[in-house]
């Protein structure tokens, strides 16, 4: 399973060098990794770039909080929804140990709303040197996180 587990950030990867955005890439990687679905990226494809390019939340995160609440949430309002809060909040909180934030524009500095800013995106390689190390932790992350509720059912 660890070998398994290897394989899927770089699967994240790959999604993310293919032009899927890093919501879409997280979701569709743990899509496969935890065996639910099938899902198309159109879930997640308008969180990208901070939700809508807006510079909030990270696409990598908000994929991630979509995998969760398809693995972890509930299908009805008798369910408890406090676990799925329980595990976004978890990963939350790893995320901005790993990063210092949650929030897109932080972790890149680029208005992607601005014209100007999205050509700084790509003259400044912030895709490949950033936002691929966002996605590939988010899998890890989410991959960590599963372990431990593995083990504690």
């Amino acid at each position: 399973m660890r070998e398994k587990n290897q394989e899927f950030p770089k699967k994240a990867t790959a999604y993310f060098t293919q032009g899927y955005n890093c919501a879409e890439s997280v979701l569709m990687t743990m899509q496969e990794a935890w065996n639910i679905g099938p899902i198309t990226p159109k879930i997640a494809t308008a969180f990208g770039g901070g939700i809508g390019r807006s510079g909030s939340v990270c696409g990598s995160v908000n994929g991630a909080i979509l995998a969760i609440n398809l693995k972890y949430g509930r299908s009805n309002s008798n369910e408890d929804k406090e676990y799925a809060y329980d595990l976004a909040n978890e990963f939350i909180k790893r995320f901005k140990n790993e990063f210092k934030s949650e929030m897109c524009y932080e972790l890149i500095q680029c208005d992607l709303r601005d014209p100007e800013d999205r050509e700084k995106l790509i003259k400044l390689n912030i895709l490949q040197e950033k936002c691929v190390k966002f996605v590939r932790k988010a899998v890890e992350i989410l991959l960590e996180i599963s372990k431990s509720v593995n083990h504690e059912k």
